[in-house]
C-alpha cells in the first residue's frame, strides 16, 4: 500500500479488513496521506487484532490526535513488534502517550520516530520511557534537532535500559561533550551492539576519551562517525597509531566501522588499519570521501 495516495476512507477500507483477518502480519501504509483519522482507524483495529506484527505509518501526515490513537491501541495490543511513525508531527500528547506505551508494552521491539522534530523536550519524554523499557531492541530519533540538551535523560535510560541493541542519533546536532556522556553511558551496557553518530557535531581532540569507553565495552558491534567533520587526528586518538595502539583495539569487538565523508586522510587511515590488524571481529569497513588516495596499507589487513 506504500506511495498510493491513499486517504482517510482507504485507511478506514483497510482497518475494516484488518479487524478481521488473522492473515495479515504486516500493514505497509508508508508515504501516504492517511492524516490522523486514518491512523484513529488503523488504531481501532488494532485494538482487536492480535495478529498484525508491523506497522509503517511513515510520512502520513499524522499529527497528535492520530498518534495519540496509535498509543492507546498499543496499551492493549500485544502483538504488534514494529512500529514505524517516521516524517510525521507527533507532539505533546503524543509524544507522552509514547513515553508511557514505552514502560507498559512489553512487546514493541522497533521505534521509528525520525524526523518529527521532537528537540530535547519530545526526546526528554521518550527517553524516559526508554529507561523504563523492558522490550524495545530499536530506537530510530535521527533529525529531530535534539541538541545537547537532551543527552543527560538520553544517557540516564541507555544506564537503565536493558534491552536496546540499536541507537540512532543521526543529524541531531549534537556536540562533543552530548556524545561523550551517551559513549559513557554505552560503557556500562551489555546489550547495546550499535550506535549511528553521523551528521553531529564532534570534535577530533575529544575522541580519545571516547576510547577509553570502548575499552570498557563488550557489546558494540557497529559504530557510525559519518559527516562529523573528523580529521586525520581523529582516527589516531581514537585508536592509537601502528606504533602504539589504544588498549580498546585489543579489547572491543567491533565489526562494522564507518567514517565516511570526513577528512581523514592517509595518516588517519594508518590509525584504523592499526585497529583492524588488532580487531579480528571487523568485517566492514567504510570510508567513503574520506580524502584517501592511497589504499595500499588497507591491503595488508584484510
Amino acid at each position: 500500500f506504500s506511495r498510493l495516495k491513499l486517504r482517510e476512507s482507504h485507511a478506514r477500507a483497510i482497518a475494516f479488513a484488518i479487524k478481521t483477518s488473522n492473515q495479515v502480519k504486516v500493514i505497509p501504509l508508508e508515504n501516504n496521506n492517511i492524516r490522523d483519522e486514518g491512523a484513529r482507524s488503523i488504531a481501532d483495529a488494532l485494538k482487536t487484532n492480535q495478529f498484525v506484527t508491523e506497522l509503517y505509518l511513515a510520512n502520513n501526515n499524522i499529527y497528535e490526535k492520530g498518534s495519540v490513537a496509535i498509543c492507546r491501541a498499543l496499551e492493549t495490543n500485544r502483538a504488534l513488534l514494529k512500529l514505524d511513525l517516521s516524517q510525521n508531527y507527533i507532539e505533546g500528547m503524543g509524544i507522552r502517550k509514547l513515553s508511557y506505551v514505552l514502560r507498559e508494552n512489553n512487546t514493541l521491539e522497533y521505534l521509528d520516530l525520525s524526523r518529527n522534530q521532537l528537540k530535547q523536550e519530545g526526546s526528554d519524554y521518550i527517553f524516559s520511557g526508554l529507561a523504563g523499557s523492558k522490550s524495545l531492541k530499536a530506537l530510530d530519533v535521527g533529525q529531530n534537532k535534539i541538541g545537547n540538551g537532551g543527552c543527560e535523560l538520553m544517557a540516564i535510560a541507555l544506564k537503565k535500559n536493558s534491552s536496546l541493541e540499536q541507537l540512532c542519533l543521526a543529524d541531531n546536532q549534537l556536540q562533543t561533550d552530548g556524545i561523550l556522556s551517551i559513549f559513557e553511558a554505552i560503557a556500562q551496557s551489555k546489550t547495546i551492539k550499535k550506535i549511528f553518530l553521523q551528521k553531529n557535531e564532534m570534535l577530533d581532540s575529544k575522541l580519545e576519551k571516547i576510547s577509553i569507553y570502548l575499552e570498557k565495552n563488550t557489546s558494540l558491534e557497529e559504530i557510525n562517525f559519518d559527516l562529523n567533520g573528523l580529521t586525520k587526528d581523529g582516527p589516531f586518538l581514537l585508536f592509537g597509531s601502528p606504533t602504539d595502539i589504544q588498549p580498546c583495539c585489543l579489547s572491543m569487538k567491533i565489526k562494522a566501522f564507518s567514517c565516511a565523508f570526513n577528512v581523514i586522510g592517509e595518516e588517519g587511515l594508518e590509525c584504523i588499519v592499526a585497529m583492524l590488524e588488532k580487531n579480528v571481529f571487523a568485517t566492514d569497513l567504510c570510508l567513503e570521501s574520506s580524502r584517501i588516495s592511497n589504499l595500499d596499507c588497507l591491503s595488508t589487513s584484510i
